[in-house]
């Protein structure tokens, strides 16, 4: 179980076909078997699109 999440974003690139890949680390502090909790740092990117509206979407993730 995951209690809390601290997202820390990195460079911003433009891919060529007008999305944005967004470096990304994780830190995730869970919950460990028998009590207590630990914190696990991830590292991976999202690739985010412009909506029609403007606004901006996560379109896909990845995360390891």
């Amino acid at each position: 179980h995951t209690q809390h999440d601290y997202i820390t974003l990195g460079d911003a690139i433009p891919q060529t076909d007008g999305t944005v890949q967004v470096n990304l680390t994780l830190q995730a502090t869970e919950d460990v078997t028998g009590g207590g909790t630990q914190v696990n740092t991830y590292q991976g990117y999202y690739t985010v699109g412009q909506q029609a509206d403007g606004s901006w979407k996560i379109i896909y993730g990845q995360l390891s």
